[in-house]
């Protein structure tokens, strides 16, 4: 494999995997926006209806518990329905999406790391005999460079 087809194999696996982490950030980000609005939204009208339960629930324990108790109890209720709602607001649930999107990264990634094992085997391999690199019309135009370079000294110091 030669070096220019090995360089844009590497560039090609390195688009493809932050092709992949963009697709993986914009639908994280776009589900981080739906929920937030979602949530938003659920949070306002939950405020109306828990405000509205509360004056319920307040007014009827208060012939039988008291206005102390009754309010304690309708505290530790909402309460108790604020954990739930965070409890399962921190769900993280991933998208097919952001799943195909990590899949097609790590390929990528895997690929970029087979293309730099490449790239460093063929070096070394170059280290340790560069002439296997050089193929036979490379040599004779080296050669033939090389000797118009010395004839022309040569005549350049004849004069």
């Amino acid at each position: 494999m030669n070096a220019d087809r090995s360089t844009a194999l590497l560039t090609s696996h390195l688009r493809m995997a932050w092709r992949a982490e963009a697709i993986i950030l914009e639908a994280g980000l776009s589900q981080a926006v739906r929920r937030a609005g979602l949530i938003a939204l659920a949070g306002l009208i939950g405020a109306f209806g828990l405000a509205a339960l509360d004056a319920a629930a307040f007014l009827a324990l208060t012939p039988i518990w008291g206005s102390a108790l009754a309010m304690g109890a309708v505290g530790l209720a909402d309460l108790a329905v604020a954990g739930i709602s965070l409890a399962i607001a921190s769900r993280k649930v991933k998208s097919p999406q952001i799943k195909i999107a990590e899949e097609l990264r790590d390929q990528a990634m895997a690929a970029v790391d087979l293309d730099v094992k490449l790239a460093v085997n063929t070096l070394l391999q170059f280290a340790r005999n560069p002439l296997d690199f050089v193929s036979g019309s490379v040599v004779s135009l080296v050669v033939s460079v090389a000797t118009r370079v010395l004839k022309s000294r040569r005549n350049v110091r004849a004069s």
